[in-house]
């Protein structure tokens, strides 16, 4: 007798597809993607103001330009004849901890300071920098080498205020800023990681989830990217930069005749 696999995400009922017991059929009659998104991750459809969090958030990580790692090697991937679903595949598998993969880093610090009554927010903020300088050299979710503020969190964090999310994450990112300008001797502003890693946990969402969220945001800027490259583009990305070789100099094999 073959072992019962258990799920609670989707089911077939009659014929009828559930999600999270929600009929298929009536979502896709009724929400948007970042609802059903919302129910898949958490197991609840969002409130109004949260869904227009939800779709804030999905849409400030859908594409960052041509150059970013994952947009760069879904292009080269696609550009040496291969499919979209390759091509796509490769970019979502250059997501790692230095791209992308800081969402998921400052999220698993921030949820370790929760509110709490008996701190305030600068002794949190002053925890956290502890604890991550513990870590590693560097506090992830921070810095930016174009901006001293960076805009999409600004413009985030104010979907955030319209639509009364709690601010608790907010603060203490906005905290750690100051304390990381002090300890450092210059501006490190909240990054885009940043700025989803605090509305993410203030929406009560696992930092385990977050780089899974990255991807989905991003997903369709990938395709977007294998569209143009196949449709447009020349065969055969090459790069550009100059290679400097810096390995042993020229020298025989021990059993060649020049030896």
């Amino acid at each position: 007798m073959s072992e019962q696999r258990k799920t609670s995400l989707t089911h077939e009922d009659n014929g009828e597809t559930h999600i999270r017991g929600y009929s298929l059929l009536e979502l896709i009659q009724h929400a948007t993607f970042s609802e059903a998104v919302c129910l898949l991750l958490t197991g609840s459809l969002p409130t109004a103001e949260h869904k227009n969090v939800w779709d804030a958030i999905l849409v400030s990580a859908i594409d960052h330009g041509l150059l970013a790692p994952s947009a760069d090697i879904a292009r080269r991937v696609a550009s040496t004849g291969n499919t979209v679903n390759t091509a796509v595949a490769a970019g979502i598998s250059a997501i790692g901890d230095f791209h992308g993969g800081a969402i998921e880093q400052i999220g698993k610090l921030l949820q370790e300071f929760p509110a709490d009554t008996s701190s305030s927010i600068d002794e949190l903020a002053e925890k956290l920098l502890a604890r991550g300088l513990t870590i590693s050299k560097r506090i992830p979710g921070y810095g930016h080498k174009v901006y001293t503020t960076d805009p999409r969190v600004i413009a985030l964090f104010a979907v955030a205020k319209e639509n009364n999310l709690p601010d608790h994450y907010l603060q203490l990112a906005r905290a750690v800023e100051k304390k990381l300008e002090s300890h450092a001797g210059r501006k490190l502003c909240i990054n885009i990681d940043g700025g989803m890693a605090a509305i993410l946990s203030s929406l009560g969402i696992s930092w385990q989830m977050f780089r899974g969220i990255f991807i989905i945001a991003r997903t369709p800027g990938l395709v977007a990217h294998v569209y143009e490259q196949h449709a447009r583009e020349k065969p055969v990305i090459r790069s550009t930069d100059e290679v400097v070789y810096d390995g042993p100099a020229k020298r025989p094999h021990p059993k060649s005749k020049k030896a």
